[in-house]
Formats: C-alpha cells, structure tokens, sequence
C-alpha cells in the first residue's frame, strides 16, 4: 500500500466530488420545475373541458302513437230538425222511450211550407232570367266596345291630322264646347239662302218643330242683332246643344242618332258659311262626337265589367239556397218522421200542434249499446291516423280497446294552423290547435270495442291510437336531441380526440322516449346523453364523468 499521496492529489480529488454533487442537484431542480409545470397545464386542461356523460347509439323497439281527449257518445246518434217553420200535427215518442227501426216518430202540417216552395220557385226562375240576360248583355257590350275604341281611334286619327294643319281644338267653356276659335267668327253673314231655311242647328236642339231658323239665322244677323247679341245667343244655343248631348248620353240608341244628324247639320253650315272655317267646324264635330262615343264606352265598359252579372249569379244561388233548403224541409216533414234505426229518443223538443224552429234539434235518437270516442287531429298527425287503426281509450274507471271508426274530410274548428300541434306532435299528443281560438282540427271518431256501465256517456276520456311499430330499428332518447329552426341535433363524441361536435341528423318514428334514426348516426356511436344549450363551441373538449350506458 502506497502511504505517501500527496496534498495536490487529496486536494484535486475532494474537488471533484464537490462538482458533481452539485450537477446532481440542478439535475433534480429541473426535473421539479418540467414537474410542475406539467401539472400546472394538466390541472388548467381539466378545468376547460366539460363534463358529459355518453350514451351508446343501440337499436330499439318503438310504439308510435298519437294521443287525444274527447267525449264519449253513443256510437249511433240521429237529431231530427225541421230546417224550417212548421206546425206539429202529432208526437209519438217522448224522453227515454225504446222505439225500433220504422217507428213514427212526429207528423206535420206542411201547408205553408208548400207556398213557400211555389214561391221561391218563381224567385229563383227570375232570378235566372236575369242572370243569363246579364250575361248576354255582358256579351253584347264588350262587342261594342270593340266598335266603339275602333271609332274613337278614327276620330283621334282625324283630329290629330287638323292639329297637322294648325286648326286647334274648341276650348271649353262653361263645360260647353265652343265651336267657334272667337266672338269675331261669328260676325259674318251667311248666305240667305241658308239663313232662310228650317234645318239649322237650332232646329235639332227643338226637335224640328220649326224655330227661328237655327244657328244660320244668328250669324246673318237676323232680326238686327247686334254682333254682341249674336255670339251671345250663339253661346246659349251651343250650351243647349252640350245639355242635349249630356242628357241623349243616359240612352245609347238616342246618342247614336243624334250625333249622326248632328253631324250632317254641322257639315251644312260649313258649307254654307264660307267665311268660317271648315275645318274648325270639322274639329268641333269631331270632339262633340268623340264625347258622345266616351259617354257609350263609360256605359258599356260597365256593362262589360260583369258586376251585373256577378251580382245577378249571387242573387241566383241566394235563392237557390233557400229554394233546396224549404224542399228539403217539406219533403222530410211532408213524410214524417220515422226511427232510422233501434234506440233510446234521448231528447224531444216538440209537442202536438206547437210549432218547429229552423235551427231547433227536435227529436234526437241514440243507440245506448255503443260507444264512440270523438276526438280532434291536428294537422302534424291527421296523416298518421287511419281508419282501423288500433287504440286504446281510457276512463277514470278503466282502460278499453278500441278502433278508429271515422276520419272527417275536412278540418273545423278554426281559420288557421297553430304551432302548438307542432309542439303537441313532438310529444305524441294531438289536436292541441283545436283548443285555440286560431287552430283547427279533423274530427276522428274512435269506436269502443266492449263498452260497459263505466264508460258513461258525456263525459270525456283519454284516446292513444297506434299509429305504426318499428322493430330494431336505430334510436336516440330524446333528452339526447337539441331541436333547433334549422334542424335535429346531438353531440356526437371523439374518443381519440376526447370532443363532441354538434351534428345533424334525421329522425323517423317517435315514442315517448326515442326517435328512430334516419340519418346522420350509426349503431355503436357514442353521443352525449343530456346536452346543454348554452354550449358556445360546435366541437369542444370534455370529461366523461361516468360510465357510457347502453
């Protein structure tokens, strides 16, 4: 053994056993620090996932149903009602009485029911009449109207070539056409020979029975007037003439006729007044005829319009009304009333020699051995529903099979759908729109199979009816859907990932716990089992709390 070591080597050696405790205890710092750090980000990631708990898509049996309540009845009822005013000549029956199929149950004097007949008869044979003569002058005007726009086309065509030639249209005045462009026109005089005769204007607006000489007489200065006198006359004669248009206006023939003559008139005096121009006269002969023809089309585009006619059918179908509705009521009465079938008279609201009401259920009969259950569809499920469908009707006092009997063709009840037979469709229940002011519903009627004591008439009962059962099919629970206005919803979950996303499917039947999956999930997913709506990613990370059920 070697004693003599020197200092330098004790020295050196305690040095590096020094170092390395020192490398040793920074090694072991920084693995605390990562340590740390880690479980710092670990406990940070924890906090930001959501918890959730799964479940595994399965397949399912489901039952679907739609769920009602109604009112018991009889399962065949018949309420007599006059429809009319009669006089009762004998009752036979009374409250609770049996009768069988045939029994005479009330007879009547139908007398007056027999007049008002006759009368509405000759009512609605008028009626008619004056329909189909409103139609064929319907017809008539708008052929008239076709010859009538071709006429005014013509006049517009020739007034339009003297506005071509620089003649303008006769202002108005006082609402009178003034066939003269000034006073100072009418200063000129006319050939005697024309101021002589006995066709002029004014003799049209007296009907020919010979007056002073017409408009001719005026210009020649007849009876020494003086020019202010004549275009003042002038403009009288010419207001009578536009008051004579405006009043032939109230009948075509009469404006047609008049308007030929007055023409022919006006053609004279610009051929025998030489020193007024033609074709001013021309103007105002066209713009009086122009007016006369607009008077006609007003009157037949009216006529073409077919108000009349409209107003004449509803007067048609009014009476007609009324005529089906007092022969119906006189054949039934005349007759008399007899049991449709066997049963118990439930009420009766008529005696011997009083008299009926229109309105009025006088006798009603019912057949006590059945029952039926009267319900309201909605509009979500009234497609669901058939005739022969099973279901099952339940009381206070017990549960009964039952059928469904009737399905209405048409919906009652209200003016339009609700949203509530949406909601009340989701939830198996129907016809929750009948019960607003503004849903309607189809009547269903669901017949009792074995009806005992217990199930009482009047009073109302619960009805599932089976519409449709599916066998293995796909399922999700419902508190598993988030139903949105765009569509189905679950979060559908990553295992590899540790998310769920939102994702869209397609539902089929429904139960009271699952839908059927159409679309968007397969068997073995994993989805979540109560979502949240307030979740504010589409995929986000989460923590599944407990085991995936099944």
């Amino acid at each position: 053994m070697r004693l003599d070591v020197g200092i330098g080597e004790i020295v050196m050696a305690s040095v590096k056993k020094s170092n390395t405790k020192k490398i040793v205890w920074a090694v072991i710092a920084v693995i605390l620090v990562i340590a740390i750090v880690v479980g710092i980000m670990l406990i940070q990631s924890s906090k930001n996932k959501v918890d959730v708990s799964l479940t595994t898509i399965s397949t399912d049996s489901i039952v679907q149903t739609v769920s009602s309540t109604g009112e018991v009845s009889s399962g065949l009822k018949k309420e007599y009602s006059a429809g009319s005013v009669a006089t009762v000549k004998e009752v036979f029956v009374k409250v609770g009485d049996e009768v069988k199929k045939g029994d005479k149950l009330a007879t009547f004097d139908t007398s007056n029911l027999d007049t008002q007949v006759a009368s509405l008869s000759v009512s609605y044979n008028d009626a008619l009449k004056s329909y189909n003569t409103a139609v064929e002058n319907q017809k008539a005007a708008k052929e008239q109207l076709v010859v009538i726009n071709s006429a005014l086309d013509e006049i517009n065509a020739e007034i339009a070539e003297l506005e071509s030639k620089g003649v303008k249209k006769t202002p108005v005045a006082s609402n009178s056409y003034v066939i003269v462009e000034s006073a100072d026109a009418v200063a000129y005089s006319a050939p005697s020979t024309y101021a002589e005769g006995s066709g002029g204007i004014g003799d049209i607006i007296g009907g020919g029975s010979g007056g002073s000489g017409g408009i001719g007489d005026i210009i020649g200065g007849g009876g020494g007037s003086s020019s202010s006198d004549a275009t003042q006359q002038f403009q009288e004669q010419i207001d009578e003439l536009i008051q004579t248009i405006q009043e032939l206006q109230e009948s075509i023939d009469g404006i047609n006729a008049r308007i030929d003559e007055l023409s022919k008139q006006l053609e004279a005096l610009a051929a025998a007044a030489n020193q007024i121009d033609p074709n001013s006269i021309k103007m105002t002969a066209l713009q009086i005829e122009h007016t006369g023809l607009t008077a006609q089309k007003e009157i037949y585009s009216i006529l073409a319009q077919g108000n009349t006619v409209s107003t004449q059918k509803q007067v048609v179908n009014t009476t007609k009304q009324a005529l089906d509705t007092v022969s119906t009521a006189q054949k039934s009465l005349s007759q008399g009333w007899t049991a449709d079938f066997d049963g118990t008279i439930t009420a009766c609201n008529i005696t011997s020699g009083g008299q009926t009401t229109a309105l009025e259920k006088a006798i009603t009969l019912e057949n006590m051995d059945t029952r039926v259950v009267t319900i309201s569809l909605g509009e979500y499920d009234v497609h669901k529903v058939k005739v022969g469908m099973k279901a099952r009707v339940k009381t206070a006092y017990g549960s009964y099979e039952g059928e469904v009997a009737t399905i209405a063709p048409t919906a009652t009840g209200g003016n339009s759908s609700s949203v509530m037979d949406s909601v009340g469709s989701m939830a198996g229940i129907s016809g929750l729109s009948s019960l607003t002011a503004q849903g309607a519903g189809v009547e269903c009627t669901v017949l009792v199979s074995d009806p005992d004591e217990f199930i009482i008439i009047g009073f109302n009962a619960d009805v599932e009816i089976t519409t449709g059962t599916y066998n293995d099919v796909p399922c999700v629970p419902i508190e598993s859907i988030i139903l949105e206005k765009d569509g189905t919803y679950v979060y559908v979950y990553d295992e590899e990932e540790g998310t769920v996303t939102k994702t869209a499917i397609t539902t089929g039947a429904t139960s009271d716990t699952s839908y059927e999956i159409k679309s968007g999930l397969s068997v073995g997913q994993k989805i979540v089992t109560t979502p949240q709506t307030n979740y504010e990613e589409e995929t986000f990370k989460v923590r599944v709390v407990d085991k995936v059920s099944n």
